[in-house]
């Protein structure tokens, strides 16, 4: 080829920017590149990815061809996919790990069933009744894994996590698979990564996943990862969390989020008073096990919306508190209990609602607070709803910059967003209309300079401010379901125009078919249905 004129050195430096696919094309057909320690080096260097028999079968080839040893020095990361594999395959991936100059440090595994399932089904058969799956074997010889990420782990992929030297520093855990349902590993503490990772309780720095669980008749387990920095999970079970089985198991944890999956808004939580109890109830029982076991002495960031942090009750002082999802009227009394339990210096949320902020609101009236002197960091966003369509932007911020007078705030970053109000308009009847809404008329003239300034005047502690506008809505859509929306939008009235004596005739009607389908009497009273 014409290329082959070219001095080695200066292809090599041409190779740096060539993706993967160029890089082994050439060295399919140029020797000095395939001999070439830079080649394979350039070729694996963002690491391998392989998620069908064929590739496995060619990959490992290519690892045991030509200079073998230059090749594994550079196989940091790997990730397997999919699954499902040819025993020829299972083979070769079992070889590569084997392979006595294998020195991974990083494995991904994802359909993690699929890809145990063979290697289990191997370990059935009647000749290796009593053998060790070679896949497994293989893994268990890795000393120089560093981190493992697992998506779709059941039963079969249950055994790697039992199988694995203790060299781990992070570990991510998908449990929470939709594709399988858990029928051999019902017991809450098959998901308890405090449980389950009792190999790596010496090395592991970081932990991640989904799905996670844990026995409700434990308040502590026998086992303490010292090393633990980072919780980044999520639960499904309405028991969870334990808060003080985790402070004791990870007494040196200073970012935690451990959140439900899916969320659970506050508006569901309060149209449900069982709930409300329920919920209650795991924050008296987490506040008294962390009172009588202890909770984190080095705890820096706690993340998760309001009813996570909630239900997790912490006794400690948290200096930064970043909240998901949005605060709206429903979850302001959680998020003040919130703050009396943290006492944080640095606050990030997102605000639902500009009418919170008015002098008799409940925002207004939580700044003033004592628990919220503490603040000197505020990152807030505040979302107009739809029926804040004709708000005065300039009374909003007015209000806002009165419910923050008395905090001694050093930082601020403010974001006034409009979205939800636009995304209101073009559902509207007219949705190509170009009429503009009162406040969007006033935001024209919304100048955050010297909205800032005004701030900064204002809040003598105030060294750093930061106003923006945003039509973001996406995050938010969820709290405005289609009744919801009808009726902020006032389209319920829109839609039927006829009189009063109409609409009593049509839900008359209505009562009626309903009583026909067998809904009790279908009678309408003051005590329900």
């Amino acid at each position: 080829m014409s290329n082959q004129n070219l001095p080695l050195d200066l292809l090599l430096m041409i190779l740096r920017i060539c993706s993967p696919q160029t890089i082994a094309i050439l060295m399919r057909t140029y020797r000095a590149v395939y001999e070439a320690a830079e080649g394979p080096r350039l070729l694996l260097r963002g690491g391998v990815s392989l998620s069908s028999s064929k590739e496995l079968i060619s990959f490992y080839k290519f690892m045991s061809a030509h200079n073998a040893s230059n090749r594994f020095h550079h196989l940091r990361r790997l990730t397997i996919s999919k699954g499902s594999f040819s025993p020829e395959a299972n083979t070769a991936l079992s070889d590569l790990f084997a392979h006595p100059l294998f020195r991974l440090e990083s494995l991904t595994l994802h359909n993690a069933e699929n890809i145990f399932a063979a290697a289990m089904d191997h370990a059935k058969q009647p000749e290796s009744l009593f053998a060790e799956p070679p896949l497994l074997s293989a893994l268990r010889k890795i000393r120089t894994l560093r981190r493992l990420a697992v998506d779709e782990l059941d039963e079969n992929a249950h055994a790697l996590l039992l199988s694995l030297p203790p060299t781990l520093r992070s570990i991510s855990l998908d449990m929470d698979s939709s594709s399988f349902l858990w029928s051999a590993l019902g017991h809450p503490d098959d998901r308890n990564p405090i449980v389950l990772l009792v190999s790596q309780a010496d090395t592991l720095e970081t932990l991640e996943g989904s799905g996670f669980d844990l026995c409700s008749d434990h308040v502590v387990y026998d086992v303490v990862y010292p090393r633990v920095r980072r919780i980044r999970a999520s639960y499904r079970s309405r028991s969870m969390p334990g808060t003080a089985a985790y402070a004791h198991a990870y007494p040196n944890v200073e970012h935690l989020a451990l959140t439900r999956s899916p969320p659970c808004p506050a508006e569901s939580i309060v149209a449900d008073p069982y709930h409300m109890y329920e919920i209650r109830a795991i924050r008296a029982a987490n506040r008294d096990d962390q009172v009588n076991y202890g909770s984190w002495r080095h705890l820096r960031v706690v993340e998760g919306s309001v009813t996570d942090v909630y239900m997790l009750g912490l006794v400690c002082r948290v200096p930064e508190l970043r909240l998901r999802g949005d605060v709206t009227v429903h979850s302001c009394d959680l998020m003040e209990e919130v703050l009396c339990d943290v006492k944080p210096e640095i606050v990030s949320c997102t605000v639902v609602g500009g009418h919170l902020f008015e002098p008799d609101g409940v925002m207004s009236a939580m700044f003033a607070r004592p628990e919220a002197q503490h603040l000197q960091a505020l990152r807030m966003e505040v979302c107009l709803t739809p029926c804040e369509e004709s708000s005065d932007i300039d009374r909003l911020v007015e209000d806002i910059l009165q419910a923050l007078m008395y905090l001694p705030l050093r930082k601020l970053a403010l974001t006034v967003n409009y979205g939800l109000v636009l995304d209101a308009r073009r559902r509207r009847f007219r949705p190509y209309s170009s009429d503009k809404f009162p406040a969007e008329s006033r935001l024209e003239s919304f100048d955050p300079e010297a909205i800032a300034a005004s701030f900064q005047n204002n809040l003598s502690c105030l060294t750093e401010v930061t106003i923006k506008l945003s039509t973001e809505s996406t995050a938010h859509e969820y709290l405005f379901h289609e009744a919801f929306l009808l009726d902020e939008l006032g389209l319920a009235s829109e839609a039927y125009e006829g009189s009063s004596s109409d609409f009593e005739e049509d839900r008359e009607e209505v009562v009626a078919a309903l009583g026909e389908l067998g809904f009790g009497g279908a009678q309408d009273d003051d005590e329900g249905w």
